[in-house]
């Protein structure tokens, strides 16, 4: 039997065959046509962002900015946000193995763990998609970044425009809009193969219509993705159990009078599905002893409808969004019940004990937006926010067979060979007035002071009911709290070439309410005692911090140097974190305080006409500022899950094949430091990694054609180490990986 391996290697020799190396390259075509020129020239087209919520060259934003061009992104490959995560300085993620990654920005972190609500916020187009939720599987959606104009990553506090949840800083993934004036489409398709994994593939398509008479088009995007997988579970004899099958869509209209009126609607909806979760329980590497499957998936959809009015001065917006969101899976947790319940079950009957969750998101936004034409002395942004959301969270723990062995008894108390459920929701309304004012000062000068108030009204009902709670609870809990964050910058720009900048601004995440029905449980009332309460506090609060910032931002003469650095003080206090009792229950509440320091710094030079490098790296000095003994925490801890070190870096070497073709050769580098898992008590070491990726591209008119490896030296690179009540479990970076792609392009 040949294996996929053999079949692909050869293919990738085959386009080598066809598309010579670059060290066979004479002389490189460029232009239109299949023009010849003497030498390479790199075009260098402006960057305008949106993260002052209106265009603005990148250069002139007072803030620590990182943008990727959908053609960077193309660039080297990214597909998804792992993809792109370590290129950008003072990004870091965590990745316990079920499905998504903790999210950090500048070390804004309580751990690698979900367990709060999320410290970065994410936006897709000018909707938050940010995950609410608490619970271990915190993570925002993924989008497969399919036709994007952009990605921005903002670094340090965004609350005064983004809102809650952007403490550490927002991610922003900017789609391509449809064209009014112009057919465009492409296809493309990529083959990969994956060293203890096997084959996987991508499909992607968009095409552009324009319709009555250049007033109004239609763009549409179709994907579907499967990346194969490379952990075997070698209990159940089921290989490359981590597959993941991504598939969706993407409908967005145009219709403008050319005037003064924009209107824009889309639909976005994305499912992905995945026959087991990552985790390597390391005896082999690359492998699992799981007795259960674990499949696990994460569907999506978002409708947006945008509505614009164009006045002399300004502009008004109004964005309505409406996502929804299902997370389900299953999770092995038959070690953790065995040791749990030995004193009063055999471990026979409890041979697979299984824990089923559901979460269900609803989430409706409205924001209105009025700001001036950004080219007077005087520019402002006013803003309204409006965000209904409710979160629905079904958990089971399930033992087959365990009806049959034991004369029906969990049937007497609840569904037939279910121990426990559980079901909570939590709603959130929340309501801000947001604005700034931009003033220039002089030539050389501007100003910008800007704040958020808001406002959150939040409960938690939660029940639980089975054969291990009785009898059953039940709680219930609500609160509200109001808030104001400010931000204030101020630029000098002596020459177009140089800008300087510093800022002060706050941040902050929402409060919300406990749930309260776990008092009950066995044992729970007698340790609550012990900490001198007689039952779950209802709620906690927002916790907030001030960062403080300097920066830079310079272009050297003739283009050829690009170099911008920040430096950076966080002060946070009142921070969420997570208390758990060894009766089962848990809660959150306001204790503790960080100090995070930093110096982020990004160079884009150009050594040669057809040679590009790139340098980013990032030092963070994340740690607590006081003991926090229920953690076992001391004053001067790192924060789990933040590398203190973190770098890397492309070059990008431009060529002519031959006559009508032209090629690149682009390697990427990435170095992730050591970090932590958690603070004193049983903490494990995260080690440090290094990720090398090689790609070669070549283009003949609409044609392209590339031959990639991704984790070129087959590091094994963990990404995170956490523990479970059945062992240690270490996550990795998919190990070496080889594919080629084609696209086509209308």
């Amino acid at each position: 039997m040949v294996s996929t391996r053999q079949c692909l290697f050869p293919l990738s020799a085959l386009l080598m065959t066809f598309f010579p190396s670059p060290m066979m390259a004479a002389e490189l075509s460029c232009g239109d046509n299949d023009v010849a020129c003497d030498e390479p020239a790199i075009e260098l087209a402006p960057i305008v962002v949106t993260a002052t919520r209106r265009e603005s060259p990148i250069e002139r934003v007072p803030t620590a900015v990182t943008a990727l061009s959908g053609d960077v992104l193309k660039a080297m490959g990214a597909a998804s946000f792992e993809d792109y995560a370590r290129s950008v300085p003072g990004l870091s993620f965590t990745d316990i193995g079920l499905g998504g990654k903790h999210i950090v920005i500048r070390g804004v972190s309580t751990g690698i763990y979900g367990g709060s609500d999320a410290a970065t916020a994410v936006y897709f187009d000018e909707t938050p998609i940010t995950d609410g939720n608490s619970g271990p599987q915190t993570y925002s959606p993924d989008p497969l970044l399919v036709d994007i104009a952009r990605i921005e990553v903002l670094r340090g506090p965004q609350g005064t425009l983004f809102g809650s949840g952007s403490m550490g800083g927002a991610i922003r993934i900017i789609t391509n809009q449809p064209e009014l004036d112009a057919w465009e489409g492409f296809a493309e398709s990529t083959l990969t193969d994956t060293r203890h994994g096997g084959l996987g593939h991508d499909l992607r398509a968009m095409l552009n219509v324009p319709l009555a008479n250049g007033h109004a088009a239609v763009r549409a995007v179709a994907f579907h993705r499967n990346t194969g997988g490379w952990i075997d579970n070698t209990l159940l004899g089921f290989n490359d159990v981590n597959n993941n099958k991504t598939t969706g869509y993407r409908l967005a209209g145009t219709w403008s009078n050319l005037d003064r009126w924009t209107v824009k609607a889309s639909i976005v909806q994305q499912e992905r599905r995945s026959d087991g979760t990552g985790i390597d329980q390391g005896n082999p590497p690359w492998t699992q002893q799981r007795r259960v499957e674990e499949p696990n998936g994460d569907k999506w959809s978002l409708y947006k409808l945008e509505v614009g009015y164009d006045f002399d001065w300004g502009r008004f917006v109004s964005t309505t969004s409406q996502m929804d969101r299902t997370l389900d899976n299953l999770v092995d947790t038959t070690g953790f019940y065995r040791d749990v319940l030995s004193p009063v079950f055999p471990p026979e009957i409890l041979s697979e004990v299984i824990a089923v969750e559901l979460r269900e998101q609803d989430d409706f936004i409205q924001e209105f937006k009025l700001l001036s034409s950004g080219d007077n002395r005087l520019d402002w942004l006013l803003g309204l926010f409006y965000q209904d959301q409710e979160y629905f969270t079904e958990q089971q723990v399930r033992v087959p067979g365990f009806d049959e062995k034991t004369g029906g008894l969990a049937a007497l108390f609840g569904p037939a060979d279910t121990l426990l459920v559980g079901r909570s929701v939590r709603p959130l309304e929340q309501y801000a007035v947001f604005g700034d004012l931009t003033w220039a000062l002089g030539e050389d000068w501007e100003g910008t002071i800007g704040g958020r108030w808001f406002r959150f009204e939040y409960g938690h009902e939660s029940s639980g009911t089975g054969l291990l709670l009785q009898p059953p609870t039940y709680g219930n809990a609500t609160a509200d709290e109001t808030g104001f964050t400010p931000k204030l910058s101020l630029s000098w720009s002596p020459k177009p070439e140089l800008m300087m900048y510093g800022s002060v601004a706050g941040g902050y995440r929402p409060g919300g309410a406990n749930e309260t029905a776990g008092e009950r449980f066995p044992g729970c009332p007698e340790e609550l005692a012990f900490y001198g309460l007689s039952g779950i506090p209802d709620a906690f609060e927002s916790d907030s911090l001030w960062s403080y910032e300097m920066g830079i931002k310079s272009r050297w003469p003739d283009r050829q140097v690009y170099l911008n650095a920040a430096a950076y003080y966080i002060d946070w206090t009142d921070i969420q974190n997570s208390v758990a009792l060894q009766c089962g229950a848990g809660w959150r509440e306001n204790y503790g305080a960080a100090t995070n320091r930093g110096i982020e710094v990004e160079l884009v030079a150009y050594p040669g006409r057809n040679l590009e490098i790139t340098l980013n790296g990032a030092w963070t000095d994340a740690r607590l500022s006081e003991d926090l003994p229920g953690l076992g925490a001391l004053d001067g801890d790192r924060v789990p899950g933040v590398p203190e070190y973190a770098w890397g870096g492309s070059a990008t070497w431009f060529f002519s094949v031959f006559e009508g073709i032209t090629g690149s050769a682009r390697v990427d580098y990435q170095y992730v430091g050591n970090s932590w898992n958690a603070f004193r008590y049983l903490r494990h070491e995260i080690p440090s990694h290094t990720l090398t990726n090689l790609r070669f591209s070549f283009h003949r008119n609409r044609w392209e054609a590339s031959l990639f490896f991704n984790n070129l030296f087959n590091e094994r690179a963990i990404v995170t180490v956490h523990d479970n009540p059945a062992g240690q479990y270490v996550t990795t970076a998919p190990p070496f990986t080889v594919g080629v792609s084609a696209r086509f392009t209308y």
